[in-house]
């Protein structure tokens, strides 16, 4: 004989996402051979500014999570088993804003201009022997 399931879990792969990033997440019954089944699932955040949550066609009881703004805000499965049974089960999850593309730093404004000057500089430097050798020949 199976026992009654005793809870809810939900799988989160991670607890942040990027902004724009999406992740799947699944809600299952413990212990994992329970006689119970979900006949029923809601999915809810807390705040939906900063995520999104659809359910996944076909598999309810996964769901579509959509990183829309920086934030932290719950997501919620609200499950009724197959006894009749209701459970609640939430995951916080942070959203962070993606950094803009762009140049890598140089190190300090005028970076670009003194990279050139080194250059210039070596370039004096090598020029040096050559007007030492030519200055050892005239006597």
């Amino acid at each position: 004989m199976t026992p009654p399931s005793e809870g809810l879990n939900l799988n989160i792969p991670k607890a942040e996402l990027i902004e724009k990033d999406t992740m799947e997440i699944s809600a299952f019954l413990y212990p994992v051979d329970t006689s119970e089944t979900i006949s029923e699932i809601e999915w809810r955040v807390s705040d939906e500014k900063i995520l999104k949550a659809s359910a996944l066609a076909g598999e309810p009881a996964k769901a579509k999570i959509t990183a829309l703004a920086a934030g932290r805000a719950f997501v919620t499965a609200k499950v009724t088993t197959s006894a009749g049974t209701l459970y609640e089960k939430q995951s916080e999850i942070t959203v962070t804003v993606k950094p803009a593309p762009g140049p890598t730093p140089s190190g300090g404004s005028g970076g670009g201009c003194n990279a050139g000057l080194g250059i210039g500089i070596l370039a004096l430097l090598a020029l040096v022997p050559c007007t030492v050798r030519k200055n050892k020949n005239v006597k």
